[in-house]
């Protein structure tokens, strides 16, 4: 999959691998949110989100800064030593 959360239609594919394809030609940075856990992610998804980018945002909510510190040690875990 290319970018979002369980998009698959077309019309999204389509814009999102022309977005990756311009940032590629023009070696931009990318950034954006890639969560370690359930509901949004898991480990896989993080470490998959490391490799292409620059800045990775792991916490979102309000209610969800309380578990800051746990997706922060983890993330740290999983990509921590890739750079």
């Amino acid at each position: 999959m290319i970018g979002g959360i369980g998009a698959f239609e077309p019309e999204w594919v389509k814009v999102s691998k022309l977005f990756f394809d311009t940032i590629d030609k023009h070696d931009k940075p990318y950034a954006g949110f890639a969560f370690g856990g359930p509901p949004y992610g898991s480990p896989e998804v993080l470490k998959k989100a490391a490799e292409r980018m620059s800045l990775i945002m792991v916490s979102a909510d309000v209610v969800h800064l309380g578990a800051m510190a746990q997706d922060l040690q983890q993330a740290r875990e999983l990509i921590g030593t890739t750079r």
